[in-house]
């Protein structure tokens, strides 16, 4: 069933994927590897001392800063990772907060979406890998 989907829903799956990809390699290439190391180590302190606590914001420096110096291999990883959780918490922001407010304010939607969100809720997380094995 993947190699079907894969040859005949190919222009479906690459329209889906493009938005992801746009916003991952302009959040990478373009920002995050393109600011020096010591402004991302500064930034993470400075935010994780104004969210939480400085003792946060300093450990997350220094966790950034041995990524740094373990190489650039491993910062352009770190990069990457960091760029990817920022694109989906802005995209599950983007899309969850809007439909919260819907289900809040409309009670049907909030009977249809209960159910699926408690049977998500419900199945244990590696169900959800099962079609990406295949």
């Amino acid at each position: 069933m993947v190699d079907w989907m894969d040859v005949n829903a190919e222009w479906f799956l690459n329209a889906v994927k493009w938005p992801f990809d746009f916003l991952l390699e302009n959040m990478v290439n373009d920002f995050l590897l393109t600011l020096p190391w010591y402004l991302v180590v500064i930034f993470t302190v400075i935010l994780g001392s104004l969210v939480r606590t400085p003792k946060i914001g300093i450990m997350a420096g220094a966790g950034l800063t041995m990524c740094g110096l373990l190489g650039a291999m491993y910062w352009v990883e770190t990069m990457r990772t960091i760029g990817m959780v920022l694109v989906a918490v802005g995209l599950c922001a983007l899309i969850g907060v809007p439909l919260g407010v819907f289900c809040a304010r409309v009670d049907s939607a909030w009977n249809v979406t209960r159910p699926v969100l408690d049977a998500m809720q419900t199945v244990h997380t590696f169900v959800y890998m099962v079609p990406f094995v295949f």
